[in-house]
């Protein structure tokens, strides 16, 4: 006959932590799912005796509870608002983030709406008040320009996630293009193909950004050749092609990586052309020239990604800047001329 379970050998329930609360149990749930329902005081108390007592959530009911909480939360008519910082009259690369983002909003049951800062007259007051005004509390930041500000958005009111590194303050959780991984691809294929003196050729206003990334991935490559095979990463510090073409003839590589077509441009219009000399674009994103290889950012699948990231805070009920925020990566694919 089997023997009756002690009260220590159970499983501590949230009736248990509610009795010991001396609150409604359906507090405790509130409280230990985050709920803004329940005051922060209150939460970080009742949770703190959820601690003591040893009370552990049931993985299978959490994650059917996430489910249901998802249909409830996401309505006809629930709106993720995608945030585009583009200049207007400047060329946009977001739209193939936006377009991955867009269609996995909607196939979890929501609905985007972008808003454009350059449509509020660059004010981001404005848009504070427009999404207050419309109820909306959840909001994607497409890739923004340099030296775009977006310290003054209520971040406190607001489940938010971004694309890529070009935001940097705020810090925030974000899904980006894997650029580390994307230049390891590029030089495995290269290197496949008999290429030895690679060469990789960037801006300065990328190695602010993402080309420390790139940067890492071909440094760490380089230290692993030998000597005489190690090539120096050539970035500008003057924007003229006459400099280029000087190192260029200098160096005379077999293979140039570049996020920047002009390079390979310039290059190709000097004589070095293939099969000498191979080159690889680092965004599949720019038409393909005929003569080039590229790396696929998979763009769509890093957008699917970040709506990934808001709807997780949803469930949680979180909201505002996260003190340590996540980073989602996305692998990079090769594509052939």
């Amino acid at each position: 006959m089997p023997q009756k379970k002690t009260p220590s050998s159970r499983p501590v329930t949230t009736r248990d932590v509610a009795l010991q609360a001396g609150v409604a149990q359906s507090t405790v749930s509130r409280a230990l799912s985050n709920n803004s329902q329940v005051s922060k005081a209150e939460r970080e108390r009742i949770t703190a005796i959820a601690q003591k007592l040893g009370y552990r959530p049931n993985p299978f009911v959490s994650a059917f509870t996430a489910q249901v909480r998802g249909y409830r939360r996401s309505p006809q008519g629930a709106v993720i608002a995608f945030l585009d910082c583009t200049p207007s009259g400047r060329r946009n690369y977001t739209r193939y983030y936006l377009a991955g983002a867009a269609q996995r909003a909607q196939s979890l049951g929501y609905k985007e709406e972008v808003f454009r800062l350059s449509d509020l007259n660059g004010s981001v007051e404005r848009l504070n008040g427009v999404l207050q005004a419309r109820g909306i509390t959840s909001l994607l930041v497409l890739p923004v320009p340099d030296g775009c500000d977006l310290s003054k958005i209520r971040w406190e009111n607001l489940v938010c996630a971004t694309i890529d590194y070009t935001l940097s303050k705020p810090d925030m959780h974000r899904a980006s293009p894997d650029y580390f991984h994307g230049m390891q691809l590029a030089l495995q294929q290269l290197e496949a193909q008999g290429r030895r003196r690679i060469v990789f050729c960037a801006r300065p206003e990328e190695v602010t950004t993402i080309a420390p990334q790139w940067l890492g991935a071909f440094t760490c490559w380089q230290q692993l050749k030998p000597p005489a095979e190690r090539m120096d990463a050539y970035c500008f510090e003057k924007w003229e092609k006459s400099h280029f073409l000087l190192w260029l003839k200098r160096a005379k590589p077999d293979g140039i990586i570049t996020n920047s077509r002009c390079f390979l441009e310039w290059a190709y219009e000097d004589g070095f052309r293939p099969p000498e000399v191979s080159y690889v674009e680092l965004n599949l994103a720019k038409p393909k020239l005929g003569y080039t290889f590229q790396i696929n950012q998979n763009p769509a699948q890093v957008g699917a990604a970040a709506i990934d990231l808001i709807i997780g805070q949803i469930h949680r009920n979180e909201r505002g800047l996260p003190a340590l925020p996540k980073r989602v990566l996305v692998a990079s694919s090769w594509s052939s001329p």
